[in-house]
């Protein structure tokens, strides 16, 4: 075996040890980012308002995910969007948004719940109905737990009265048409017993007019 073939199967043992490696580490963070339910990479709550969170999240039947980011660049709906994709959050997570600078807050979650009602003029409702009067006299963190209470009271709301909306509608024919029927089932034995009697009267006639030809 020459120094070169032997320098070439080096290399190419270094370099699939270095991708096994980098794939190792990108399913990590995949994994560690969809376990965790609050990203906060500049730090902006304290200890205390992570466990506030962590506990406010945990005691919820839902899936919440948050991520708080210094600022923004572009619209914070496209961002969610990018981050839900990226991180491939299940279909029944709920992300919320927010950037610290813009003070924006964004929720989106899977289609499957989309669907079902839970959509960008829901949780903008919420927004407004929760957290936009609290945030102004209290903390982000609570804020943020009164938001997450508030969407998990409704949603069981709304889910039932889009799935409401959804049920197909029989229309109701016009007054004249009901009359028409009503009319039509009203006489229908009247013409059944009619016809019945004039039948009788032609056989009745016939069998008369035939006895009398043969006496």
């Amino acid at each position: 075996m020459n120094k070169a073939y032997k320098y070439f199967l080096t290399l190419l043992l270094i370099t699939a040890f270095l991708f096994s490696f980098t794939l190792q580490s990108i399913a990590r963070v995949k994994e560690d980012n969809q376990l965790k339910s609050i990203d906060d990479p500049n730090h902006y709550f304290t200890e205390d308002e992570l466990m506030q969170l962590e506990k406010g999240i945990k005691d919820l039947p839902e899936s919440y995910k948050i991520i708080l980011l210094p600022s923004i660049k572009g619209s914070i709906e496209e961002t969610a969007e990018t981050f839900y994709k990226i991180r491939q959050y299940s279909q029944d997570t709920i992300l919320i948004i927010a950037a610290a600078e813009q003070k924006e807050i964004f929720i989106i979650t899977g289609e499957a719940l989309e669907k079902k009602g839970l959509n960008k003029e829901f949780f903008t409702n919420e927004i407004d109905r929760y957290f936009v009067p609290t945030i102004k006299n209290d903390t982000l963190a609570n804020a943020l737990i009164y938001l997450m209470k508030g969407i998990s009271k409704d949603i069981s709301k709304q889910i039932i009265e889009t799935e409401r909306k959804e049920v197909p509608k029989i229309p109701t024919p016009p007054k004249e048409a009901l009359d028409k029927e009503q009319s039509g089932i009203l006489l229908t034995p009247f013409v059944i017993i009619a016809s019945l009697l004039l039948i009788v009267i032609v056989i009745w006639l016939f069998t008369k007019k035939t006895f009398k030809t043969r006496k």
